[in-house]
């Protein structure tokens, strides 16, 4: 239906792409791994790269046994699992990994230093367990640390020194001969040479990025895709090395299913702190805490597994809980007994719309464009631009009680236009807004819609005008002189102001404008002739000699 003039309520219902980091082939040799009782059937095929099928063009999908079943895991379970993504449909969804988590081993390697599966627990062993996920058309992931012992040694009495710090190369190799698609290398205080005590002295001039990189050049020259997950602590903040060495990497503490651990994840995974008094406030970019920027097709910043269908929260936090996750294009990791769980839980784990979200080809995190006022009274909005141009919008209450939230589509970065088809992804229904969005959201709800411009484009609403204090607005900036020159590494107007951003594209051949969104926490900072500002509000423009051509201009290129 059209509410025209009006905003949209819906009806019912409150409440480097391709990172090849892991993948390279690298011509070296390859430690070779005798398996014994851990032979597969056959040997691993070769693997060659498919063109448009690079490693992690999307976040991850799968399950994994850890929420659900901590140490308490077998082959049977991990078989189980694979057997309810399947029957359940997820399979066809994009669930794919099926990640064994810690706990799987045998005490203590064997006599070659090769990890063994625990052999009453796994007595099949990994490559045969490897060959019965393959079989389902789904892949099989595994666990290991790179200190001296694995979190759960450390914590829950499980036996041996099974770290794999001085076993990168035959670790990997192994794993790979087994038949794995998918490694989880937690931290477990790898820092440290006796990290069971309670003092936990950390080891003198230890390189958290060479510690990771082992690994992943040992998973390399298995010539073997891996998917690399890694977990460093402290999360944050999150260095730039991450995207380079890491598919995905932690970027918060551990879940758990309540929701308050929930949504202070979220919130943390934005960038986000919590200041001496209690309130939540933006990240710094120039200290690592603006994650959005890293995230993207091949590298993912992970807020940790999913808890739905555990039992902690409500239907309504759960569904805020997928949502958040979702839009903030997170791996989508179950965490839960797949073949016990209720079909409300099955319902928001497969949600299609939702999904696609997640996992959407332009590979962009959503960012929050409330204010801090806003976020801490329980008001969230957060917006993603999706490769179609339209925009994915998340309306979350974190309050107590029940709240109407309103964004505008210019709030969310999308251009003016006479209509807008919105769809609300939790229900299906779809109406059209001319540029009001508003929902009355139950405490701990979420409502999620799908924003797609239609009709005859208008001119852009201008922003507020600047303070009376704010610097004047930069003039417009020629041209770079040749294609390849230094262009300025961030440009725009004064706060209040508009921006937008002309990067140049393939190796630097002349650029075109382009025109994105920059929202509000990015915090630009401008730099020209001498003088700088920083901003944290900021929209988008039309291209220079246009009609309605407004603010500041400048060429970005990074050559």
């Amino acid at each position: 239906m059209n509410h025209a003039g009006r905003p949209y309520r819906p009806s019912r219902r409150s409440r480097l792409v391709g990172l090849g980091v892991v993948v390279s082939l690298l011509t070296v040799s390859v430690v070779a791994v005798a398996l014994g009782d851990e032979e597969p059937a056959s040997p691993v095929a070769p693997w060659a790269p498919t063109p448009g099928k690079e490693l992690g063009a999307t976040p991850q999908m799968g399950w994994n046994s850890w929420n659900a079943y901590r140490c308490a895991i077998d082959e049977k379970k991990i078989m189980a699992a694979a057997d309810a993504i399947q029957s359940r449909g997820l399979d066809k969804l994009g669930y794919t990994y099926v990640n064994i988590d810690d706990c799987w081993q045998a005490g203590e390697r064997d006599s070659r230093g090769r990890l063994r599966a625990d052999p009453v627990r796994f007595p099949s062993g990994i490559a045969k367990l490897a060959q019965y996920v393959h079989d389902k058309g789904l892949k099989l992931g595994i666990y290991a640390s790179p200190g001296k012992y694995t979190c759960a040694e450390i914590w829950d009495h499980y036996p041996g020194a099974l770290g794999s710090s001085g076993h990168e190369e035959i670790d990997a190799a192994t794993f790979a001969a087994w038949g794995v698609d998918y490694l989880k290398y937690d931290w477990c205080r790898a820092d440290s040479e006796n990290p069971k005590t309670s003092e936990y002295p950390k080891t003198k001039d230890f390189d958290a990025r060479a510690t990771f990189e082992k690994m992943r050049a040992a998973l390399a020259r298995t010539k073997r895709p891996v998917f690399y997950s890694m977990h460093r602590e402290p999360q944050q903040p999150v260095e730039s090395w991450r995207p380079q060495v890491a598919n995905s990497w932690r970027t918060t503490p551990d879940i758990r299913d309540s929701w308050q651990s929930m949504i202070d994840i979220a919130r943390r995974n934005w960038g986000w702190s919590k200041d001496e008094a209690g309130k939540w406030t933006p990240g710094d970019p120039e200290k690592g805490q603006d994650l959005a920027r890293l995230a993207g097709p091949g590298h993912w910043n992970d807020p940790d597994m999913l808890e739905v269908g555990n039992g902690g929260m409500t239907t309504a936090e759960y569904r805020t809980h997928f949502s958040l996750w979702s839009e903030m294009a997170a791996p989508l990791i179950i965490g839960t007994d797949l073949a016990k769980a209720s079909d409300d839980s099955v319902k928001i784990l497969g949600n299609e719309d939702v999904i696609a979200v997640d996992q959407d080809a332009a590979g962009r995190q959503g960012r929050v464009v409330s204010g801090p006022d806003d976020v801490n009274r329980g008001v969230v909005v957060m917006a993603k631009e999706l490769s179609d141009g339209s925009r994915a919008v998340t309306l979350t209450n974190t309050g107590p009680n029940a709240a109407t939230i309103s964004a505008t589509t210019a709030q969310i970065g999308l251009d003016a236009a006479s209509t807008y088809t919105v769809k609300d992804l939790w229900t299906g229904q779809t109406a059209s807004t001319t540029g009001g969005l508003s929902a009355e959201v139950a405490s701990h709800d979420t409502v999620m819609y799908r924003i797609t411009p239609d009709g005859t484009t208008t001119s852009p609403v201008p922003s507020a005008p600047p303070p009376p204090s704010a610097p004047p607005a930069l003039p417009v900036l020629p041209d770079p002189a040749a294609p390849g020159a230094p262009a300025d590494s961030s440009a725009g107007s004064t706060a209040g102001g508009a921006a937008d951003l002309r990067p140049a594209h393939d190796s630097c051949a002349a650029p075109a404008w382009e025109r994105f969104t920059v929202y509000p926490s990015e915090g630009i900072v401008v730099s020209h002739a001498g003088r700088s500002w920083k901003s944290r509000w900021w929209t988008r423009n039309n291209e220079p000699g246009s009609p309605t051509a407004y603010g500041a201009w400048a060429d970005l290129g990074v050559c």
